[in-house]
Order: structure tokens, then C-alpha cells, then sequence
């Protein structure tokens, strides 16, 4: 069977459609990545490591919050290493 310039045309056609739906699917994965990562990571970080210093965990607490800025986590993070380094001297003492 010979293939028509139509049938090519159709065949081509087609295979754009796919890769423009493939590129669009893609795109959206990436914005929804992006905002996961700028929106929801943070809160969860934050609220883990209020949770961590509550249990007494100033260390682990200091940990998730170092380089975080969301809130007062900068303030926090300050806070939690003192007090771990307290911790720390006295547990040597």
C-alpha cells in the first residue's frame, strides 16, 4: 500500500499533537515541583522541627531549620543551636 502526502500530512500532524500534550504534562509536573518545593516543603520542615524542640531535640530542630526562611525559622534556628549547645555541655559536665 502507498502512502499519500495526506496520509503523511495526517501521520505528522498527529505526532505534533502528542509531543505538544507530552510537553504540556511535562510543564505542568515542573510548576507543580516548583511550588511543592517553595510552598509545602518549608511549612513541613518548619512545623517538624517546632515538633523536634518541643521533645526536647533542640539539635535535630536546629538541623531542619538551618538555611530555612520561612516565618521566624531564622530566629528559631538560633534559638534551637543554643540550646542544643547547652544541652551538649551540661550532658559533659
Amino acid at each position: 500500500m502507498e502512502t499519500t502526502k495526506e496520509d503523511k500530512s495526517l501521520h505528522n500532524h498527529v505526532a505534533l499533537k502528542i509531543i505538544g500534550l507530552i510537553t504540556g504534562i511535562l510543564a505542568a509536573i515542573v510548576i507543580v515541583s516548583v511550588i511543592f518545593a517553595k510552598t509545602v516543603l518549608p511549612i513541613y520542615r518548619y512545623n517538624s522541627a517546632l515538633a523536634l524542640a518541643e521533645d526536647g531535640d533542640y539539635a535535630s530542630a536546629a538541623m531542619r531549620l538551618e538555611g530555612l526562611t520561612y516565618k521566624d525559622s531564622e530566629e528559631k534556628y538560633a534559638e534551637y543551636r543554643i540550646k542544643a549547645e547547652q544541652g551538649a555541655a551540661s550532658i559533659e559536665e
